[in-house]
């Protein structure tokens, strides 16, 4: 997902105003994990169990108060890697990677400076592509299909590529074979559904270095004045059901114009529902039809209202929320966490809902994975380029975005940006609020990536006709299964 990388995704979702989906569990903002973390210290002095979740209204009246900082200067990850490093010399050869943007992409800098640190003998090639995804997207696929191109692949970033298509075609190393030499690497170390979700057709193609959850934040007596009923919501399909349901009412008041904008819903929602577009391994198209059929169906409800601009609001999205303009926001990791809990409740009451599949699944949200390219002739570089990503080194630095796949690291993140952020920018969280996130972001289960954004640019495309009333239901779904059918046959 290029977008994602392109404009820094950690913070930019923090004021995207829907980009996710609930379940029947809600959390209050007060209410008691049964997630044991541990974690028994106050994170500040003024910390106790009862939480009061009213709102401060006693705002810093500055106006520079709100002003956003400059997150590329704050963030510069090239001095957040440990000093002490153990080089190795024996490694050499070579090493060579394709990135969108090169030497731009902060995110995947550090990665590259601690190889290079650690092994020194080892030239390590990075091919930037001066933020033209195009070329990069058309170059790497051409490359592929000739059985030449770079050493390591970020399949999170092949947006233009079909990931599963390219496994079932051998495209990617099968990494249970390093694994299961490597006397050195553990798999067991790291949470086992986020490692699980690299699996296809029971190959090992894709490690994660780092994922996304998924909790959604909504201010119940803002609901209440649209009739949103919580209660009803089970999955992605009752949540569209929901909202397109409500919509009429919110539409009434001029306060609600924007509630339910958001490019990426029909995105998130197929992502988080566990709907099946395509089985790999059976060639099955829309093997999950009926909960295909109810969620689209809803979703054309809403879809005409998806086209406002709102970047011109004066206000943080915990005002919005409080305001009603916006109903939902999200969270996704340790940092979003922090401070969109952390900023609505200087604001506001809010509730925290989870998301569950059709399945009833608490599924991962997104995975950030790394591959290594079948016929690499530096498969054993880019092997210990992998196992560095996932290295106590990298997955405990202080500046490591995203959740980390080492359990361990995620308690530390959380309290550390909590500090970082306490105070004037946001208001103090409670352990119970903590060990929330921790629940969520730790009791998961393997999310197969069956929804490529590949495969949901497909569908989307296909659906546009039908969203416009131009043709029927059944005609856009024939359209796709024909359309699908010869695709997967090629």
């Amino acid at each position: 997902m290029k977008r994602v990388f392109s404009i820094f995704c950690a913070f930019v979702l923090i004021i995207s105003m829907l980009a996710g989906c609930g379940t029947s569990r809600t959390v209050p903002s007060d209410s008691v994990s049964d997630f044991d973390t541990g974690y028994n210290q106050p994170v500040n002095d003024e910390d106790t169990d009862e939480e009061n979740t009213s709102p401060t209204n006693n705002l810093d009246p500055d106006p520079e108060e709100d002003e956003e900082p400059d997150w590329w200067d704050i963030y510069d990850l090239s001095s957040n890697i440990p000093d002490v490093l153990e080089p190795d010399l024996s490694q050499t050869g070579e090493l060579i990677i394709y990135l969108p943007q090169w030497p731009e992409p902060w995110y995947y800098r550090p990665f590259v400076e601690l190889y290079n640190r650690v092994y020194p003998n080892v030239v390590v090639t990075v091919k930037g592509f001066g933020n033209d995804y195009t070329a990069f997207n058309t170059t790497l696929s051409t490359e592929l299909m000739a059985r030449t191109g770079p050493d390591i692949l970020f399949p999170n970033i092949m947006d233009e590529s079909d990931i599963q298509k390219l496994a079932a075609s051998g495209v990617f190393i099968d990494l249970n074979e390093f694994i299961e030499s490597d006397g050195n690497f553990y798999i067991d170390d790291y949470i086992k559904p986020v490692m699980n979700s690299g699996l296809l057709n029971g190959k090992r193609y894709f490690i994660p270095y780092s994922y996304r959850t998924h909790g959604l934040i909504y201010v119940p007596r803002k609901l209440d004045e649209i009739g949103f009923d919580t209660s009803k919501i089970s999955d992605p399909i009752s949540f569209i059901e929901e909202i397109s349901r409500t919509l009429p009412k919110a539409k009434e008041n001029e306060k609600f114009k924007y509630v339910y904008n958001g490019n990426w819903l029909l995105y998130e929602l197929l992502n988080f529902s566990g709907i099946r577009i395509v089985d790999m391994e059976t060639k099955e198209i829309l093997p999950d039809e009926e909960y295909f059929e109810r969620l689209i169906k809803a979703f054309k409800l809403a879809f005409p209202h998806y086209n406002w601009h709102y970047d011109d609001w004066p206000e943080s999205v915990a005002e919005k929320m409080q305001s009603g303009v916006i109903l939902f926001t999200s969270f996704y990791d340790p940092l979003n966490f922090v401070l969109t809990v952390g900023n609505q409740k200087k604001y506001s009451d809010y509730q925290i809902q989870t998301m569950q599949s059709i399945k009833g699944e608490n599924l991962i949200n997104y995975i950030y994975s790394v591959a290594i390219r079948e016929g690499s002739p530096n498969k054993q570089n880019a092997w210990n380029f992998i196992k560095l990503m996932l290295s106590e080194e990298n997955q405990g630095r202080d500046l490591f975005f995203y959740t980390p796949v080492r359990s361990e690291y995620i308690l530390p993140k959380v309290i550390m940006h909590h500090e970082n952020y306490v105070g004037r920018d946001i208001a103090p969280l409670s352990n119970k609020e903590i060990d929330t996130f921790l629940s969520i972001a730790t009791n998961v289960e393997t999310s197969k990536n069956y929804n490529t954004w590949f495969y949901v640019q497909f569908i989307r495309s296909h659906l546009e006709s039908y969203f416009n009333d131009e043709i029927s239901y059944e005609d856009a779904v024939a359209m796709i299964k024909n359309d699908l059918k010869l695709y997967l046959s090629e």
